[in-house]
Parts: C-alpha cells; sequence; structure tokens
C-alpha cells in the first residue's frame, strides 16, 4: 500500500491519463474531497493512509470513493495526478484558477504570494461545491 492503477482509463469522470492510487482511508472521505496523508498514523502508515484534506501541505489528491465514518481502513482511489471531475471547492473558485488545499476536504484560490503547494488548476468556475480540476502530481 498504496498500489498505483497505472493510468485512470475506464474510470468515469477521470482523464484517460490521469495517475490513481489506492490508499487507506483514515475516516470517513466523501467522493470528490481532497485527501491528505494520515499523520496521525506512525511510520509508512503515513503514506498508506490518507484521510480528509486540510490547509496544510499534505494533500495527496483527489477522492474517487465514499467511506462511511467507523469504516477506516477501507480501500480508497485518489487521482494523484491528472484531470478530474467535480473536485471539492470552497465556493470560490473560478476557471483558471491555481488551487491551494482548504479546510473540509475543499481547494480554495491559491493567495496571491502565498508559498503554500499548489495542488491544482480549476478548469471552470465552481458550481458553488466543485468543479473539474487538472491535479498537480505528488510523485
Amino acid at each position: 500500500m498504496p498500489s498505483h492503477i497505472n493510468h485512470a482509463k475506464g474510470l468515469s469522470g477521470v482523464g484517460k491519463d490521469a495517475e490513481v492510487s489506492e490508499f487507506l482511508s483514515g475516516g470517513a472521505i466523501t467522493t470528490g474531497e481532497w485527501v491528505k496523508f494520515d499523520t496521525g498514523k506512525t511510520g509508512e502508515d503515513r503514506a498508506n493512509y490518507v484521510v480528509q484534506g486540510a490547509a496544510d501541505g499534505l494533500t495527496a489528491g483527489v477522492c474517487l470513493d465514499t467511506v462511511a465514518a467507523g469504516a477506516a481502513a477501507t480501500v480508497v482511489r485518489v487521482v494523484t495526478s491528472g484531470y478530474v471531475q467535480g473536485a471539492k471547492t470552497d465556493t470560490n473558485v473560478l476557471l483558471g484558477h491555481t488551487l491551494a488545499a482548504a479546510a473540509s476536504g475543499a481547494c480554495a484560490p491559491m493567495a496571491a504570494g502565498s508559498e503554500d503547494r499548489a495542488i491544482g488548476l480549476a478548469l471552470e468556475n465552481d458550481s458553488g461545491t466543485a468543479c473539474d480540476v487538472l491535479v498537480f502530481g505528488i510523485r
């Protein structure tokens, strides 16, 4: 773990050349949320488990699966690089915005002069809660 699914051919809502990896969930996650590495774990598990994202620079990508509360250690697929539909936003994302991690598994426009890690690029205006994005790779 994590397992690499070498390109996302055949996955709905994902670009054919997107990179998708499997991780274990460290808690509840909803489809479309940005996820981050679970630093509540120790050793190698910090890179094997993901949890709902936060504004802390540890973003892994956009989750393609939903995991209910209490169902930790469920295998989830995460777009770690490339195109994905319906990534969660903070409601302020417009076409062309460079994206940074935000609270509650969302992304937000990167602030001018920010030194945060860019996690993606908005390919459309958000719908109020989500938009299609190009995820910047972690590998």
